[in-house]
């Protein structure tokens, strides 16, 4: 069977997690047999280069730096399941203030833009954590919401997932993706970050996704045919960028992080989602031909 070319793009601002989540997945395809997907001796070298740092410093047990502003780096990762049937992943690697320039400027750079048009699949990382608490009167009681005049007649303060549907709603145009039925190309995946920052006992991811941001899971569940929904720790537990982590340094990072699967389960093998995008076969149904 021939090898398919499919292009996962990984969509998410600053501070998601996606150079720990490429690192440490680089990590499981390496060294982990027992994972769904595994790297293919046979094909060509997968490219570190954008990960080398990272892996130094998880191997150190240290946090790894943010990923420089200018950078856009595509990898090819050659990949086979356990059934035998070989792929090849196209894994970027950027900073997350690209795509909040995107949303300011409303404009796709062209070499995002065809990132978008060649991607088989979507992979949506979102930190929760971080945007919480914001207010959000189309998920929040008005009452309960404290009104701030803006700084300047003109600034708009966006809700994290409101901004976050108006970027899926620009890609789909750039991508040309028609909306008149079920988008079924690409496939979304959406991947709730730092799992382990939330707290316990929470409930299956798309119910998470469902309480905390009501709005856009409204968005995505009405837009795509069958979106899939995960949960992630890609480090398993907070590191710090200066104080070494021991289990980091004597069992070595690929012993920790974990998936939430859309059942709720945390499984070890960070490929799940991976295997989960390349299950279907890839068609071009819901693309504008142009």
């Amino acid at each position: 069977m021939p090898e398919t070319n499919h292009s996962v793009l990984l969509i998410g601002e600053s501070g998601v997690g996606k150079t720990h989540y490429g690192a440490q997945l680089l990590s499981r395809l390496y060294k982990t047999e027992s994972c769904e997907l595994t790297l293919d001796t046979e094909g060509h070298q997968a490219n570190l280069d954008p990960y080398e740092t990272t892996f130094q410093k998880l191997n150190a047990g240290l946090a790894a730096e943010h990923t420089t502003s200018t950078t856009f780096i595509e990898s090819i990762w050659p990949v086979v399941n356990k059934a035998g049937v070989k792929s090849q992943l196209v894994w970027p690697e950027y900073a997350g203030e690209q795509v909040s320039l995107m949303l300011k400027d409303r404009n796709l750079p062209e070499q995002w833009l065809n990132s978008i048009r060649e991607g088989a699949s979507w992979l949506l990382m979102i930190r929760l954590n971080l945007h919480q608490d914001q207010a959000d009167i189309l998920s929040k009681p008005v009452s309960s919401i404290h009104k701030e005049a803006p700084e300047s007649p003109n600034e708009v303060n966006m809700s994290h997932q409101a901004r976050l549907i108006e970027l899926l709603q620009i890609m789909l145009f750039g991508g040309g993706v028609s909306l008149d039925k079920p988008v079924e190309t690409p496939k979304l995946a959406v991947m709730l970050t730092c799992w382990d920052e939330l707290g316990l006992d929470l409930p299956p991811p798309e119910k998470l996704l469902e309480t905390e941001m009501p709005m856009l899971h409204q968005f995505i569940t009405s837009i795509w045919e069958q979106p899939l929904f995960f949960g992630l720790s890609a480090l398993g537990k907070a590191l710090s960028s200066d104080e070494a982590d021991e289990g980091y340094v004597n069992l070595g990072p690929e012993a920790f992080g974990y998936i939430v699967n859309p059942e709720g389960t945390k499984l070890p093998d960070l490929t799940i989602p991976l295997r989960a995008l390349l299950d279907e076969p890839i068609t071009k149904g819901g693309r504008i031909t142009q």
